[in-house]
């Protein structure tokens, strides 16, 4: 779990930020499932939000949510290959929510 005495070489950035900009539960593991399991267990926590995923169809969920970036688009310029893109396309249809996020410049 991320606390005030995380450091950045442990957690990575972006859960630091997430944790120190909200102070709400941020847990970070390899295994998704175990996580999840951990933020239930020990927190008070009755919302889950998932960095990608899309990707991890084992941790079950009541409602997905995607947000993407505006100004990139989804599959432009990026690494991943088109059939991930496709792949990707069809679980968001599939998603109850989608919102677009564009940053003015």
């Amino acid at each position: 779990m991320v606390n005030d005495d995380t450091s950045v070489d442990v957690s990575g950035d972006e859960p630091l930020i997430i944790y120190k900009n909200t102070q709400r539960p941020v847990c970070i593991s390899s295994n998704r499932i175990s996580a999840a399991d951990k933020l239930i267990r020990e927190t008070d926590t009755n919302i889950i939000i998932s960095d990608d995923g899309l990707q991890h169809y084992k941790m079950s969920r009541d409602l997905e949510i995607v947000v993407f970036d505006g100004n990139r688009g989804i599959g432009k310029r990026t690494l991943l290959a088109s059939r991930t893109i496709e792949r990707i396309a069809g679980k968001i249809r599939r998603c109850r929510f989608c919102s677009e996020f564009i940053k003015d410049d």
